[in-house]
């Protein structure tokens, strides 16, 4: 049997010492890996051989050798196990456990993991983390291609190659203090693996392990999400993104401890070392916690306070039991008294839709905005001791705030717009009635001074919403149009809900984020407290007390949505509205004079609609989570269920849907209708994508593609395979349905200009038409000559517009027949001949409530 020649690359049935070659399990830059046999105990084992381009590299085999020793020092079954080392004329190698299964970054080319699961292998990774940094070893490249799945649901760590030894072996395979060994480790050199090192291996200052706990926490993200951390068109966009930038929050699943596990990563992704957890240990410890809490109700103990409250739980333990027969005497009636019931008192009783409502200043009387009964918004007033609402008899508008003086703030709007996603104009009007003084145009939302006198507002100013306070003097920019926010009552503070609830001083200093999931309302109870609702399900939602301490308790919850908590008296009562919510899909097939309900369950959305008008991609979310997509007959045919993911195209011949993921539509997923294998397009370096459409049945032109630090703009993918190529300029997407003669017809969002784009590359054509945000174009006409045009709002009004001339023509207008609660209509689609078309829109049906007695309740608390 031949043996190895020196340097030379192992072939099967060749010989390494005692061991038996057999096939190449994998390779990288510090050497191969084989699978072979050990004849003497008759057992499968894998060994790795340094390479010979490093085995010539000093530095690359002192790694290789410390990997080894650093491997021998760790017995734990978390980690790989090294069970010989040797050297084969002069070509050293190790000898590793055979391991069945795949590796983390194999698995995530599949998707993200269920969140359960992925706690349960970041608490193994953590175990067997803290072994190796209790021998004084820290890895130092940990990422997904480094932690292996067994077959029987274990982790291994993987490559302890980066490795630094930050003490000595001894004879017996301890370690000492008194030396410090390390491989290329010196204050400046930079190792590990772009995307998943440290802060402080990225300035090359030395890592502990600290910085295995930041590499850990990015490979968390990633199984939670899909997507990266940190990524960005190259390597040094990436390495800015660590040092610079926080990832986005973890969200899409239906999880109930979701938002504090998103707590425990982004705290393993703190830029100081001082802020992450202080060991693996730690963080096992919290995501244990954790995983019991999500089963029993019982919240996690987090962080540096875990000591703290263990100490406080373990002494009341034992007072209780040294004192435990008196003071059961002592509580007994008070316990089985119990505590007084909230309670919730109606206020509105018609059909629509709830806007903003708001106390007066006394408690007493509530003002609100609501869209009844399909119409307009108006603005009302009512009592509590009454179940009757008036008319403020003022225009069109939303109620924004109520000031301590008596004055409203409202946002006008145009009578026959019912959207309530659009900005508008601010204006200010007596309680008592008169004509409104219009003051600032393009707001979305307000809030009074404590005195009455001036306002906060958040406004769009050049694309981007930003937060002024008084108005003129921006504190905060760029925020979400969902961010709401409220003054506090001595006027020094605003607390800020922008998918944290966080606080802020008033030049826009950020004082504290609080700990709880803030996502639909806020209320201030008196200057040190806020009363935050988390109604992110689609089936609970719960109101917490939260202090500026950080001190929470849940002391409300509902089964069912509540929609918004809006307002808290001085004395404690809560303004909610609860009711009706669902989005559905109205199509009108060709030759039909009506439109047909398409929606799947209750929450569903269209995503793509064939050119003949007769097949629809619809997406659904009812249940949470990723969402699902069918396609469905536009003649009301069954659904068929295609897969996870959102749609955003369906293939010329309806034999391919391509489908991203909620968020960002990464990656991009080509399904077939029929049988068939999915397939991924290429999408390494893209953030995030808006909308795609075939050209023809091979080539896919995806638009709003945005790269790490670039505006977006419309690329060209082959279905086949290969890399994607732009074909628009930054700024400019192509508008779906343009093709003609190898170009496609732009839109610059800037200037709302439009020109027809080479496929080929080349000088573009411009055309006439001018179409600005809100408006937007929806596709191309079949003539290819025009555009059909959205202009937006509620009802949803559709031009067609000539290219040649620039002149707009009506063509339609979208609204539901039955249209009370209908305040938003989105994702209009419409054949090239604009005969058919299909839409989503939301049917919100509310009630207005006051819920008393919630200051002293308390479910559970963090």
């Amino acid at each position: 049997m031949p043996r190895l020649g020196l340097l030379m690359a192992l072939a099967p049935d060749s010989r390494l010492g005692p061991y038996q070659v057999g096939a190449l399990l994998g390779a990288g830059g510090m050497g191969e890996v084989y699978r072979a046999r050990d004849p003497r105990l008759e057992r499968e084992v894998a060994v790795k051989v340094l390479s010979a381009s490093a085995a010539t590299t000093p530095d690359r085999l002192r790694r290789f050798e410390d990997e080894g020793r650093a491997l021998a020092a760790l017995n734990h079954p978390n980690i790989l196990s090294v069970l010989d080392v040797g050297s084969e004329n002069g070509s050293p190698y190790v000898v590793f456990e055979l391991l069945e299964g795949v590796s983390l970054g194999d698995r995530l080319r599949r998707g993200p993991l269920p969140p359960r699961k992925a706690v349960e292998y970041v608490v193994q990774v953590c175990h067997g983390l803290a072994a190796a940094h209790a021998k004084g070893i820290v890895h130092r490249d940990l990422k997904p291609s480094n932690l292996f799945l067994t077959s029987g649901g274990r982790v291994k760590i993987l490559d302890f190659g980066l490795a630094k030894l930050s003490e000595r072996l001894t004879p017996e395979g301890d370690l000492e203090d008194s030396h410090t060994r390390s491989t290329a480790s010196g204050q400046g050199v930079v190792l590990g693996t772009v995307g998943y090192m440290s802060p402080e291996q990225v300035r090359g200052r030395p890592a502990d392990a600290r910085s295995d706990l930041f590499s850990l926490g990015a490979t968390f993200y990633e199984m939670l999400t899909g997507r990266r951390a940190f990524a960005g068109a190259t390597s040094a966009d990436t390495l800015s993104a660590i040092l610079n930038h926080e990832p986005p929050e973890i969200t899409g699943t239906a999880e109930s401890f979701l938002p504090a596990l998103g707590r425990i990563v982004h705290r393993c992704l703190e830029k100081d070392p001082e802020e992450r957890f202080q060991s693996a240990r730690d963080l096992a410890f919290a995501l244990e916690a954790l995983s019991l809490g999500s089963r029993s109700g019982v919240e996690p103990l987090e962080g540096g306070s875990r000591t703290r409250r263990r100490w406080l739980m373990g002494a009341a333990g034992a007072a209780l039991l040294a004192g435990g027969g008196l003071l059961g005497l002592v509580l007994t009636p008070i316990f089985r008294k119990g505590p007084a019931l909230p309670t919730i008192q109606q206020l509105t009783f018609r059909r629509g839709t709830v806007d903003w409502a708001r106390f007066t200043s006394d408690g007493k009387t509530v003002v609100y905005g609501a869209y009844w009964d399909g119409k307009p918004p108006e603005i009302f007033s009512t009592r509590l001791e009454s179940q009757e609402s008036r008319s403020l008899g003022l225009p069109p508008a939303r109620l924004l705030a109520v000031s301590s003086r008596g004055e409203l703030a409202i946002l006008l709007t145009r009578p026959d717009e019912l959207d309530v996603f659009a900005t508008g104009t601010l204006a200010r009007v007596s309680l008592s009635g008169g004509e409104p003084r219009k003051v600032l145009e393009d707001v979305w939302w307000a809030d009074w001074s404590p005195d009455g006198r001036e306002l906060a507002v958040l406004r769009r100013v050049d694309g981007e919403f930003q937060l002024e306070y008084p108005i003129g003097n921006p504190i905060l920019r760029p925020l979400s149009q969902e961010t709401s926010f409220r003054i506090s009552p001595r006027g020094d503070r605003l607390a800020v809900q922008d998918g944290e609830l966080k606080i802020y001083d008033l030049k826009g200093r950020k004082l504290a984020t609080l700990p709880v999931p803030s996502q639909a309302g806020l209320a201030w109870d008196g200057d040190d407290a806020l009363w935050v609702l988390n109604g992110k399900s689609q089936t609970t939602a719960s109101i917490w007390r939260v202090t500026l301490t950080g001190e929470a308790r849940e002391v409300y919850r509902s089964v069912g949505q509540l929609g918004i908590l809006h307002d808290a008296s001085p004395d404690g009562r809560l303004l909610v509205h609860q009711g009706f919510e669902r989005f559905g899909v109205k199509a009108k097939p060709r030759g039909q004079d009506h439109e047909r309900e398409l929606g799947v369950f209750s929450w569903s959305g269209v995503g793509a609609l064939s050119d003949d008008g007769q097949q629809l991609l619809i997406y659904e979310n009812s249940g949470g989570g990723a969402g699902l997509t069918f396609l469905r007959s536009a003649d009301g045919g069954p659904p068929v269920r295609l897969g996870e993911g959102n749609p955003l195209a369906l293939s010329p011949d309806g034999g391919w849907a391509l489908l991203g993921s909620a968020w960002t539509h990464l990656p991009l997923t080509l399904v077939p209708t029929g049988a068939g294998e999915p397939r991924q397009l290429v999408t390494d370096g893209f953030e995030s994508v808006l909308f795609a459409w075939f050209l023809d049945e091979r080539r896919v032109v995806v638009g709003g593609g945005k790269l790490k630090g670039s505006p977006p703009r419309s690329f060209l993918f082959d279905a086949a395979g290969g890399a994607p190529r732009p074909i628009t300029p930054e700024g400019t997407d192509a508008v779906p349905g343009s093709y003609a003669a190898d170009t496609v017809i732009g839109w610059t969002l800037g200037s709302g200009t439009f020109a027809r784009f080479p496929l080929s590359g080349g000088e573009p054509r411009p055309l006439e038409g001018r179409v600005l945000r809100p408006h937007f174009p929806l596709r191309v006409a079949k003539d290819g000559r025009s555009l059909f045009i959205s202009t937006g709002g509620v009802p949803r009004k559709i031009e067609r517009m000539d290219l040649t001339s620039g002149k707009r023509t009506p063509w339609m207008s979208l609204l539901p027949e039955e249209s009370a609660g209908v305040v938003l209509i989105e994702a209009t689609l419409l054949t090239p001949d604009g005969q058919s078309y299909a839409y989503t829109y939301g049917r919100f049906l509310q009630d207005l409530f006051v819920i008393d007695g919630l200051r002293g309740s308390a479910l559970r608390a963090r």
